[in-house]
């Protein structure tokens, strides 16, 4: 229990902040919304900049953890096409678009955001560099930015032809 006490006290604000925003978001996408296509890319770029992130701290990077970041990549691109947002309607001439509403959005948010803070919290109790715990990192990494871009191919490619 003082781990657990311990992790969340030492939990900068931001990553909080972060949280509360990703539950926003994914509670948001419960209901059918209309909004700007460019408030769609939000969340996708968030997850691409803290998987970046943390591979970027890490001091340890070797070829095998190179492939397993392109491979869980690469694993995850078609699964992001498949699961790419269902658009009802699309306006091109002011850039909005109408989603149809989904659960699917904050399930996900919510399992990437565990997944990384939790590589996070490993990082930092481990201090020292450990090959096993960087290969979950650039899996992590490299899987939820796969699935996002594959997600953001759909969009566009709903976007242009909606």
């Amino acid at each position: 229990m003082t781990f657990m006490l311990q992790m969340l006290a030492e939990t900068p604000v931001y990553v909080w902040v972060l949280l509360v925003y990703l539950v926003w978001q994914g509670a948001r996408s419960m209901v059918q919304s209309t909004q700007p296509v460019w408030r769609l890319l939000l969340v996708p770029a968030v997850f691409a900049v803290t998987g970046l992130a943390l591979t970027a701290e890490r001091s340890d990077i070797v070829v095998p953890v190179i492939a397993a970041w392109g491979a869980s990549m690469l694993a995850l691109l078609p699964v992001g096409i498949v699961r790419g947002p269902r658009l009802i309607a699309v306006d091109r001439r002011t850039g909005v678009v109408t989603r149809a509403s989904s659960v699917v959005p904050l399930a996900r948010n919510l399992m990437i955001f565990s997944l990384q803070y939790g590589m996070a919290v490993a990082a930092a109790v481990e201090a020292g560099s450990q090959t096993s715990l960087a290969l979950a990192t650039y899996v992590v990494s490299g899987a939820s930015i796969g699935y996002f871009t594959g997600w953001t191919i759909t969009l566009w490619r709903r976007y242009l032809h909606t």
